[in-house]
């Protein structure tokens, strides 16, 4: 990635092609990404993400966290029900979290099964 320092598209808050972000305060990742192990639809339905679906639905997350506080993927996929679907929820707060305006508190809770689950607050 070059430094954002350097980086005259992010200076004019335009696509940067190596980060692929947006440049300017927040910047948020521009593509849905699936990964590669991921099966067919899952890449179907990064691609079909638009840019601003994406920022709205990042948009979404990171309200739900400044707004309710911090709390893990299981307590905040509920309180967005009708908005995103539960792994369209976990993916942008995975893209939030890689863009650091969303972190990992050092808590972790139990979920109803008995398993760990980290918790993530808005930075």
């Amino acid at each position: 990635m070059k430094d954002r320092d350097y980086c005259t598209r992010h200076k004019q808050n335009l696509p940067c092609p190596f980060c692929n972000t947006v440049g300017g305060e927040g910047d948020l990742p521009l593509f849905a990404h699936a990964r590669n192990s991921d099966p067919a639809t899952s890449h179907e339905a990064a691609a079909s993400l638009s840019d601003a679906q994406l920022r709205e639905s990042q948009a979404i997350v990171l309200e739900a966290l400044r707004e309710h506080g911090p709390m893990p993927d299981h307590e905040l996929v509920p309180l967005l029900t009708g908005k995103l679907s539960a792994s369209g929820a976990r993916t942008r707060r995975a893209e939030l979290a890689q863009a650091g305006l969303v972190a990992y508190t050092g808590e972790n809770v139990r979920t109803e099964s008995g398993r760990q689950a980290m918790v993530w607050g808005a930075v």
